[in-house]
């Protein structure tokens, strides 16, 4: 990012109790000048069109089109014309949303952290692309969700929080409908993560997630280096670390059959990848959790 470039802080839109989202309604866009932000942007095209540009390119945006702009990317806008689009804020580290089976769903994957860091690879053939039939249903919750940001009453946030939510589900599905070339690339890649969700529980070899993807084992991890920051074995860990945090705080079983639950064949391993990762030994955690209840 080139120096001296604006970057929107957090604080200048979030809630101070949580990290809701925000949505921004933008209509008749003209020019926007290159700029970051500390929190991820979903957008939303919903009329017109123009040009988003980075440091390193642009592509043409129009009606439809449905993207993801991670934290601290230098974009704009430029050669707009009638342009009409939704920005929504969020930050899914600091919200800690739910995402139940979802997790379980290449399209998720693939909308909210594959297609990204491929943009400018497929020439933005890969986005998320909503006909009109789509547009119309998310643009309904797309008005509530405008409609409680301007509300001040107790509640706003749990409501906005939940929208935001069937949204995130519904265009994760329209993702998993893409039929283009490099989406169903990215889809193939969606589930090797997808299939780790599911399956933490037991061994997963490299050569197992190579096939899914179709993808050669460099390629397989170069593509976990640049998404997630780390290997498909240090990703299946925190996966099964997360997990076991759940059992921790919310079944009586013992630790060492929690180890055995989440894929851990070795408890004293179990133990000690725990507390590289949460600060506290399993049964400290346990019992600062029960401290809490």
């Amino acid at each position: 990012m080139p120096n001296g470039t604006p970057t929107t802080r957090r604080v200048d839109y979030f809630s101070k109790r949580m990290d809701v989202v925000v949505l921004l309604k933008l209509s008749q866009q003209s020019n926007i000048e290159l700029h970051a932000h500390e929190f991820s942007e979903l957008v939303i095209i919903t009329g017109g069109h123009g040009n988003h540009f980075t440091e390193t390119g642009k592509f043409p945006v129009s009606t439809g089109d449905v993207f993801v702009i991670d934290p601290g990317l230098a974009h704009g806008y430029r050669d707009t014309h009638n342009l009409s689009l939704i920005n929504i804020l969020f930050n899914f580290d600091r919200l800690s949303i739910p995402l139940v089976d979802l997790a379980e769903s290449p399209g998720f994957h693939a909308l909210f952290r594959l297609e990204p860091h491929y943009r400018h690879e497929h020439a933005f053939e890969s986005r998320l692309k909503l006909d009109s039939k789509q547009l119309k249903e998310v643009s309904p919750l797309l008005a509530r969700m405008y409609q409680h940001k301007q509300s001040v009453q107790p509640g706003h946030d749990f409501i906005q929080l939940s929208l935001f939510m069937q949204l995130v589900g519904i265009l994760s599905q329209g993702y998993g409908e893409m039929v283009s070339a490099p989406s169903r690339r990215l889809m193939d890649a969606g589930a090797v993560f997808s299939h780790i969700e599911r399956h933490f529980d037991r061994a997963i070899t490299t050569a197992e997630l190579c096939r899914i993807a179709h993808l050669s084992e460099s390629s397989l991890l170069r593509m976990f280096h640049e998404t997630v920051g780390t290997s498909p074995h240090d990703y299946l860990l925190t996966i099964r670390i997360n997990h076991a945090r759940n059992l921790l705080a919310t079944s009586p079983d013992k630790i060492t059959t929690i180890a055995f639950q989440t894929g851990f064949s070795d408890s004293n391993y179990f133990a000690r990848q725990f507390k590289k990762r949460t600060g506290l030994s399993p049964a400290a955690y346990r019992a600062r959790n029960s401290s809490k209840a």
